[in-house]
Order: structure tokens, then sequence, then C-alpha cells
């Protein structure tokens, strides 16, 4: 067919159409170029200052004491409670905002911003030191910011103190256990703490700080081990947000773990918690039995020599829905550093971290 056929074929008005749809489509595809450019996250388009704010504000980024690079190495079975595997897991998450504690009980995206806080005012456990590197690795894999500017740390080169020996001769920093001092969390995570970690001459101030955190700004808590043997006796409010003070513990034993009948929990889920779950333990009793309390729920259930000799099932792991909107979840474990290298152990306090934190449900 010649070129003057053609042409006489083509419609004038169909042809401009068509050029025309194929502009806008063309300026289509370069503007939605642009925005991905600009919004990467698969999340939707987030606001830039909010973005910004997540990737530098808050808590000033993780600080590491032992490296952060990797997981923890994987370690065998042993007597001081090793259950062996590697520290981390849980699941990552996603988001790109900035944390905090905020009225507003959306789930922000972003890393979620945690202080850790390790003072001992009574025994000392060594593990609130060795366990940092192993918390750090699996914080950064799962989209956790956590601060160490206020917890106690091992120098470089130098030995953990041992184990027992408190912190009585170094003062922990409270400065951000002030009015307001918290907005920039998500969690406080007490670990390994024991006794009366504000006092002080501003203690009460300490205390009130933490407990608007939780009770008016919606925040988390996170206690491991010994955070149920911290103000034992001197403030009720504690004790009625963690749910209950230890009254004794175990040796070093082993013992047998279950979910307990019936619960569903996405912290469970997201942990992946064997069952029967077999593992070695100090194994702790408690003043009061938190099934017995409203808002708590127990997650876990023990079954382990008891301190008065025989064995017996109690919570080792348990949550609370706090009045006011905080939330605060609790672990036994974790006496030896070794019980943090377990991965399912990991994988539970990431989960009861980002639960406590409100993203997940």
């Amino acid at each position: 067919m010649g070129g003057t056929t053609l042409a006489r074929c083509i419609d004038p008005v169909m042809a401009l159409r068509t050029y025309q749809s194929w502009l806008l489509l063309s300026c289509a595809l370069a503007i939605g170029c642009q925005g991905n450019a600009s919004h990467p996250s698969t999340t939707g388009a987030a606001d830039a200052g909010a973005a910004e704010a997540g990737a530098s504000g808050g808590a000033g980024g993780a600080v590491s004491t032992g490296g952060t690079s990797g997981g923890a190495g994987g370690s065998p079975a042993g007597s001081d409670g090793s259950g062996g595997g590697a520290g981390g897991g849980g699941g990552a998450l996603s988001g790109e905002d900035g944390g905090g504690a905020s009225a507003d009980t959306g789930a922000p995206a972003g890393p979620i911003k945690v202080l850790l806080f390790n003072h001992t005012a009574g025994y000392g456990h060594q593990s609130r030191l060795t366990a940092i590197p192993l918390l750090m690795a699996a914080a950064a894999a799962n989209n956790i910011d956590l601060d160490l500017r206020y917890a106690h740390a091992t120098m470089s080169g130098k030995a953990p103190l041992p184990e027992g020996t408190n912190d009585s001769a170094t003062p922990p920093d409270l400065s951000a256990f002030t009015p307001g001092g918290l907005d920039r969390y998500d969690v406080v995570f007490f670990l390994n703490t024991t006794g009366n970690v504000f006092q002080g001459a501003d203690e009460t101030v300490h205390q009130q700080a933490l407990q608007d955190f939780i009770d008016h700004r919606h925040g988390g808590f996170v206690g491991a081990h010994s955070a149920a043997d911290t103000y034992d006796d001197t403030w009720p409010w504690y004790q009625n947000m963690i749910g209950s003070i230890y009254s004794g513990h175990s040796n070093v034993v082993a013992g047998t773990v279950r979910k307990t009948p019936g619960v569903t929990s996405v912290i469970l889920t997201e942990a992946m918690v064997p069952e029967p779950w077999q593992r070695m333990e100090e194994w702790y009793t408690y003043r009061r039995d938190v099934r017995q309390l409203t808002g708590f729920t127990a997650l876990l259930l023990a079954n382990a020599p008891l301190p008065t000799g025989g064995v017996g099932e109690r919570p080792s792991a348990w949550v609370h829905e706090v009045p006011g909107g905080g939330r605060a979840f609790y672990t036994g474990f974790g006496h030896f550093a070794a019980a943090f290298q377990e991965e399912a152990v990991m994988r539970l306090l990431m989960a009861g971290v980002k639960w406590a934190a409100h993203r997940t449900d």
C-alpha cells in the first residue's frame, strides 16, 4: 500500500486523541516516578518531617557497647542456663517516621524508641551488662532503637562486674526520668534492675515521671527477670503496674514452660514459642498470681522447682493493659546472659517490646 493511500486511511481525529492519551500517560508516569523517588516506602506517603524525625530524632540513635553487626554467636547448652543458639529473631517491623509515646494510640511508623535501664541497688545480675550486645543485635534486626545512654555498660577492654555485684559505686543517670523526659520513647525496658533504683533526693520526681509516662502518655514498659525484684515494698504503683514482686527462686535448673491454655497473643505468635519448652533458668516465684488480677493475661506457665522444695506451676511471662492506655510486658527469664542467647527468649522479648509500644495487638 502506497504512502498516499495509508494517509487517507488514518482518521485525523483519532490520531489526535491517541497522541493526547499518550501525552497524558507519559506525564502521569513521570510524576509517579518522581513521587516514588521522594517516598520509596511501601507504607504510603509519609510526612517528610516525621520521617526525618524517625531517622535522627529522639534518643539520638543506638549506642553499642559490644558491637551491633550480626547476631550473637551460637553457644552450646551448659550449666549456666544456656539453651544454645543465637540471639535475635522476632521479625522486622516496617515504617518510617519517629517513635515516642503520645496520647494518640495509633501505631506510628518508624523505629521503636526504647530506653534501656539496668541499675541495681540490690543483687547485681551480670547479665544486665553481658546481654546488652545480644539485645543490640536483635533490636537492630527488629527496627528497634535501643538507647543505652542511661544504662550501665562494661568499658571496652575490661571484664564485667562479677555476678552479684551491684552498681552502688556508680550512681545511675536519671536525667530522663523527669517531667517530659520520657516522651521521646515508646518503651522503657528494665533489664535485671533490683532494689530502689531511683533512690535519692529526687526519688519521687523520677517515680512520677515513669508513672506519668505509662499512665497518661500510653507509654510501654518491658521488664526482664529481676525487674520483679525492684521496689519490693516501697512503691505500690510499681508492683501494681508490673503485676507482682518476686518472693523467691530456685537454683538454675531445668523447667518446662507451656502456653497458658485458651490464651492467644500476638507475642506468642511472633515469638514462635516451643511447646513444651524445656529450658534452664533461675525460676522465680511471685507474691501474687497475675491470673487473679484485672487487666493481666498470663502468657506462659512454668512448671519448675520451688524454693521451698517440690515442683509447681506458676506464670512466667505476662502482659498488663494498664488503665489509662499504657502497656507492660514482663518475663521471668534472663538470670544468665545465656538466656538471651536462646532464640526463642530473644524473640519473646522483641515481640514484647513491639506489643508494649502499641505496634502489635
